[in-house]
């Protein structure tokens, strides 16, 4: 006959096996995933205000600078970047004595403008534009369920 204590000992083991092994696996856990965001939010708290000649201190010469009219100017700092990506395979055949080969390829290729723009109106800036982007980690519940 089962006595009290080993039932209640071999019922609380496999209660702590339980929860301390498996119920975290089915409940959740944290991952870490990068997030991008705008900075132009940022780039519009700090330079608004600052004057045409503080601007070019900070940033250097602008690559062009594009007059739209009633006073305004643009100062514009952009590069442009590519990236072609590709892929290929061939297949080859013969006896010894010869081999002949065929294959093909496809590439794409992207091309990309960043920029930043200070609009400047009374030799101030009133507004920035830009596409530049920031990262940021942020750690996330990831449920077993949520899959």
């Amino acid at each position: 006959m089962k006595t009290f204590k080993k039932v209640f000992k071999r019922n609380l083991l496999r209660n702590v096996l339980v929860y301390v092994l498996i119920y975290p696996l089915l409940t959740a856990c944290y991952s870490t995933r990068w997030y991008s965001h705008s900075l132009e939010p940022q780039y519009n708290s700090t330079y608004r205000g600052y004057s045409k000649m503080q601007i070019i201190n900070s940033f250097g010469s602008p690559s062009r600078i594009s007059s739209v009219g009633n006073g305004v100017e643009i100062l514009i700092y952009e590069n442009f970047s590519s990236m072609t990506l590709g892929t290929g395979n061939a297949t080859a055949y013969g006896n010894g004595n010869y081999a002949n080969a065929y294959g093909n390829s496809y590439s794409y290729r992207f091309n990309n403008r960043n920029y930043i723009e200070f609009y400047i109106k009374d030799g101030s800036c009133y507004q920035v534009k830009t596409n530049a982007l920031g990262w940021e980690k942020r750690r996330e519940k990831v449920s077993f369920w949520e899959w």
